[in-house]
């Protein structure tokens, strides 16, 4: 059976990119939503809006990007034992939850008419056609809702980490940080 050792440098550079984005997307939806924050220098709300939508389009695109290396690489769980497929169906779900979010925040900003923007200058294109007020309020109220759950759920996958680092003492947390392979 592999270890966590065995995977290879492009899978731990996904992840690494995936936390970075997930982290920037969460920190700066937080505050350019938070109505009682004003921004601080050039941290004001267009800025962490920009930051958050640009973070959440790249999620979105990484996702897939993954999604079909996997399916064209035929890349498949290394073991079938019990422990592996909690694995994969942990990542699964993570995954298909933030890239969920990252869609309907997109789809939010094109019902509305706002458009999506890449650092705030190049326009992504609209992937629903323009809707009534209602359905904008219904679409970013989901996007809102699934945020906790998508962070609980993200809680127990880093619990999960330090578990294997504390208990099982099996170097997955070094691996994920290793340069080299």
């Amino acid at each position: 059976m592999a270890t966590a050792t065995d995977k290879p440098w492009a899978v731990r550079a996904v992840h690494s990119v995936c936390i970075v984005l997930m982290a920037i997307a969460t920190a700066s939806g937080y505050r350019a939503f938070d109505p009682g924050w004003s921004g601080v220098g050039f941290l004001d709300r267009d800025f962490l809006f920009a930051t958050h939508q640009t973070s959440g389009i790249l999620l979105v695109v990484t996702f897939l990007a993954w999604a079909t290396y996997r399916a064209v690489t035929g890349r498949r769980s290394v073991s079938s034992s019990l422990f592996s497929r909690a694995v994969l169906i942990s990542h699964i779900l993570l995954a298909a939850l933030g890239m969920t979010i990252g869609l309907l925040g997109w789809a939010g900003s094109s019902t509305g008419g706002y458009g999506q923007h890449l650092f705030a200058v190049i326009n992504v294109p609209n992937i629903v056609p323009r809707g009534e007020a209602l359905q904008v309020v219904e679409v970013y109220a989901l996007h809102k809702k699934l945020v906790p759950i998508f962070l609980g759920l993200l809680l127990l996958h880093i619990l999960a980490a330090i578990g294997h680092a504390i208990w099982l003492k099996d170097g997955l947390l070094r691996s994920m940080f290793r340069l080299s392979r």
